[in-house]
């Protein structure tokens, strides 16, 4: 079986754990997706045509990296706006899911206070969360025990805080069922044309001259997710909230 990997794509002839680091380091530097793929295509041809090997002509993988990312201009990515869509349909499942309870159930104004001010701690959760990610990233990749701590601590602030406010009784807020179940679906449809939207820009597939790149369907997942569960919730909710 022939190996479809990126690796065996662009540098078929060196070893694919080097290609895979230089890969991986490339990335992190945010290296343009032309640039690897001219790069590894040059490493592939050089030790193919020396019978040399990668690691031996070009050394280290991730200073190889480095070296090619002092020579290229590199933009850095914006996660605070990039996790903007993520944001309006995180909302947008949480207050459409409000509108189906109250529909359910009866309960004519089933937003409070406290559930307001939920939502606001968690949009500054996920904002701050994004600022985390562009200081840490590299550490969470590199560090994989000490990313799976950063997470976890960084999952338990973001809904740990939002989950508290949600806990203290307040009155509802004036708005009706039906008007927080529209503009729940509302942010969700905002959203998700935005994250498909901003996904189609930010999409830079690894590619090189006569080798056709791999455009990734990462830019749908949210969108998925996103839908999924609503749907999960909504039909929870329609089975079993009590009448």
């Amino acid at each position: 079986m022939s190996d479809s990997s990126i690796e065996a794509q662009f540098a078929p002839d060196i070893d694919t754990r080097w290609a895979g680091e230089f890969i991986l380091e490339a990335r992190l530097l945010e290296i343009p997706g032309h640039r690897i793929g001219d790069s590894l295509s040059e490493v592939n041809s050089h030790c193919r045509d020396a019978d040399e090997d990668a690691a031996k002509a070009f050394g280290d993988p991730a200073e190889y990296a480095r070296v090619i990312a002092a020579q290229t201009s590199t933009a850095p990515t914006r996660w605070v706006s990039l996790m903007g869509p993520v944001l309006l349909q995180i909302v947008g499942v949480v207050l459409a899911l409000q509108g189906v309870g109250g529909l359910v159930t009866g309960i004519v104004h089933p937003l409070t206070w406290s559930g307001l001010a939920m939502l606001v701690g968690l949009a500054g959760g996920v904002l701050l969360l994004a600022f985390a990610l562009s200081r840490s990233l590299g550490i969470i990749v590199r560090r994989p025990l000490i990313g799976a701590v950063l997470v976890g601590v960084a999952g338990a602030l973001l809904f740990a805080g939002p989950y508290l406010l949600l806990t203290i009784e307040s009155p509802p807020l004036p708005v009706t069922a039906g008007i927080i179940l529209a503009c729940g679906i509302t942010f969700m449809v905002v959203g998700i044309g935005l994250d498909i939207r901003k996904g189609r820009k930010t999409d830079d597939p690894i590619s090189a001259p006569g080798i056709a790149p791999r455009r990734s369907r990462m830019k749908y997942l949210t969108a998925g997710t996103s839908i999924a569960w609503l749907l999960l919730g909504a039909t929870t909710i329609i089975l079993f909230a009590p009448r």
